[in-house]
């Protein structure tokens, strides 16, 4: 039987290189996940404004997809993925 579920690229090389996520990794998790998950009303992920309930509870969903563990660790990468970039 073949799996058809979809392939998280940035999650494998977490995990198969036991690191952290980047933050542009963790992005591209959010927003995929974002897309996937939110109804037609939703916004875009790009409309999102970062910092926001709903960009913050996804950011956490995208980090423990990434294999993130720690409340310590989650939370740091949660406040920094939440930040605007310059």
């Amino acid at each position: 039987m073949s799996s058809s579920l979809p392939i998280y690229p940035a999650i494998v090389a977490c995990m198969n290189e036991a690191r952290l996520p980047e933050r542009q990794e963790v992005e591209l998790v959010a927003a995929r996940i974002w897309n996937e998950t939110r109804n037609s009303k939703a916004p875009r992920w790009a409309m999102l404004v970062p910092g926001s309930s709903d960009h913050r509870k996804i950011v956490r969903v995208a980090v423990a997809a990434l294999g993130v563990r720690g409340e310590k660790a989650v939370a740091d990468i949660v406040a920094w993925a939440s930040r605007r970039q310059p």
